[in-house]
């Protein structure tokens, strides 16, 4: 994990989500790195993740993880793809992230936008 501050969230869902750790050994595998910095649009060959996510609770920043660990292993992340085929993985992506928020606790009540954003998520 290149960047330390990754390390909570993420042994958070890899512990919490047993389902998930197949998915997180293999980005592990292919040697995925996952870096909290200010979004610059150029940016490819690793995960970034905006560096706001830090302020978010446990189990938002679980899911958003949840939901880029599956990005990262996909057996179409390096191959030219359609574009149903690439509806079809944010699709999968986003059910990691809804499966990830809802199992998750988090042990402050705090609301934010992203929480929300998750809650309607669960609501789909």
């Amino acid at each position: 994990m290149k960047d330390a501050r990754l390390r909570l969230p993420l042994f958070v869902a890899y512990t919490r989500l047993d389902r998930l750790r197949p998915i997180a050994r293999a980005s592990a595998m292919r040697g995925t790195t996952y870096t909290v910095a200010r979004l610059d649009p150029h940016v490819g060959g690793q995960v970034v993740i905006s560096d706001t996510i830090l302020a978010e609770p446990i189990d938002v920043q679980a899911a958003v993880l949840a939901h880029e660990l599956y990005h990262s292993q996909s057996p179409t992340q390096d191959a030219p793809r359609s574009a149903a085929a690439c509806v079809s993985e944010e699709v999968h992506a986003m059910g990691w992230e809804a499966y990830a928020y809802a199992n998750v606790t988090r042990t402050d009540p705090t609301e934010t936008v992203w929480t929300r954003s998750e809650e309607h998520r669960m609501e789909l």
